[in-house]
């Protein structure tokens, strides 16, 4: 997007208030409106609740996908920031970890020019829009929550709620909980061993994971990626009852899956402590 006034392209530096007020933006098309192109132009971390719809995200990282800039140089700031907040959401509960999209419509009036080809710069077309002294390129506007599958528009009933720092700790190294390895049944291996599978979730009614607590790391016995020892981290703990975390999932396999891992049948009524995971490899543990 791109203002057709404007005539200090592509140098930002000419504008003091270029991030407040940005004559040329870089947006992503999804889709036809019967009023205009739809498109992204913000995507971020976010919380949400969709039992209350409490939500919160934080601007620190744009997760937009968007094209390498013109003669960029790597910004080892921003690789810090944004391990940072990925982190500390990756540590949230699983069933909040949600995504806020700034989503948009650029009407089909206001496209006074399209190049196809675009430039050096930015190697997608360009539409160029009369900016009129407006903070944004694309003014019809508006929030939707991503979680999972499901996407949330935000409406007035929504209520944002502090979730995220204001600053973000950093991340800290991680070390083994204990040398003693956990062994997990074939099905739930499987969860952290496949090539694009990295999460998982542990189940325990019998306390054999009692004294694990969250950023916890822990060996697999005979489970290895790309040749190496499987290690997990885990990023979330809590307890509730089976009936209760089964109805998150009306998946009829699920409670299968637990009695495979439990080892046994479960009652609805029997307290379950439930650990999210991740596969970490072994250059981030500390010896």
């Amino acid at each position: 997007m791109r203002d057709i006034n404007d005539t200090n392209y592509p140098w930002q530096d000419e504008y003091e208030d270029f991030k407040k007020r940005p004559r040329w933006e870089e947006v992503v098309a999804y889709g036809y409106h019967p009023q205009g192109l739809l498109v992204h132009s913000r995507k971020y971390y976010a919380y949400f609740d969709k039992e209350t719809n409490k939500f919160d995200f934080t601007k620190d990282v744009d997760l937009l996908n968007r094209l390498p800039k013109y003669e960029e140089q790597p910004d080892r700031d921003s690789f810090e920031r944004q391990n940072r907040v990925e982190d500390y959401w990756k540590h949230l509960p699983r069933k909040h970890q949600a995504f806020c999209e700034v989503n948009g419509i650029v009407a089909w009036e206001d496209m006074l020019l399209i190049d196809d080809k675009g430039d050096a710069a930015y190697e997608c077309p360009h539409i160029y829009v009369d900016w009129q002294n407006g903070s944004t390129l694309v003014p019809w506007c508006w929030f939707s929550i991503q979680l999972g599958q499901q996407r949330f528009r935000v409406e007035d009933q929504f209520k944002r709620k502090a979730i995220f720092p204001r600053k973000f700790p950093r991340v800290k190294r991680l070390k083994l909980y204990q040398a003693k390895e956990i062994k997990l049944d074939a099905d739930t291996q499987r969860l952290f061993t496949e090539r694009y599978a990295s999460d998982g979730t542990l189940f325990d009614i019998d306390k054999k994971y009692e004294s694990v607590k969250a950023r916890d790391v822990i060996p697999v016995s005979d489970a290895t990626v790309d040749g190496k020892q499987l290690y997990i981290e885990i990023t979330h703990k809590y307890t509730t009852t089976v009936k209760e975390y089964l109805g998150d999932d009306p998946n009829p396999q699920s409670r299968m899956y637990v009695e495979k891992q439990v080892g046994r049948a479960v009652r609805d009524d029997e307290a379950i402590h439930v650990l999210e995971c991740q596969r970490i490899y072994e250059w981030q543990i500390k010896s």
